[in-house]
């Protein structure tokens, strides 16, 4: 299981603590937590990944490099699946990367995370009633129709279409269990089966 976390959120360790979860095998943040990334290491007993927010500084891209935890413009190997981090800070380079690293593999056993989301795949802001997605995440997804795309956005959103399950976590939410064992996809309050 992956655990997606909203990394604003996350601000101490005793709230790190809380969030650690049974049989999680890596966490991913979305946007870096407010707390170094030293902590979270000494915290975490599984692996983290970070995909970095427009609001991250430079020593959060630096730390997680340093300790190889960032994920933006990188392709891991799950097994089963291949995990994709589109960052906040320069989200059209990581999408243009990330697009050369996919071109040999099978891209329908792919999950993305990006601090961004889509346009016009959950990205609605209702009070203002405008899009705040980005079109090159849009082509993106009709590229290379990963198994999964997550990101922040507005409000909480789960769209399927054309075996692609996107998911927006809202501001305000603090993390997003996904199931990696099921092939069937389902969607329940808290945990993700893809």
């Amino acid at each position: 299981m992956l655990r997606v976390l909203n990394g604003r959120m996350v601000k101490t360790r005793k709230e790190l603590s809380a969030l650690m979860g049974e049989g999680v095998e890596a966490y991913v943040f979305l946007g870096g937590p407010r707390l170094p990334l030293g902590h979270v290491n000494a915290v975490l007993g599984s692996p983290f990944y970070v995909v970095t927010g427009k609001y991250d500084d430079i020593y959060v891209t630096k730390a997680a490099r340093d300790l190889g935890r960032l994920l933006d413009a990188r392709v891991l190997d799950l097994g089963r699946y291949h995990m994709v981090g589109i960052g906040g800070i320069d989200p059209h380079y990581c999408v243009s990367k990330a697009l050369k690293l996919l071109s040999d593999i099978d891209t329908r056993e792919v999950l993305v995370f990006s601090y961004l989301p889509a346009m016009n795949w959950c990205d609605l802001v209702p009070r203002l009633n405008v899009r705040a997605g980005l079109p090159e995440l849009s082509d993106f997804i009709e590229r290379v129709k990963p198994r999964l795309f997550v990101s922040l956005g507005s409000e909480s959103c789960c769209k399927l279409s054309g075996g692609i399950k996107v998911i927006t976590m809202s501001a305000s939410d603090t993390y997003l269990d996904i199931n990696l064992d099921s092939d069937l996809p389902s969607h329940d309050p808290g945990v993700l089966t893809v």
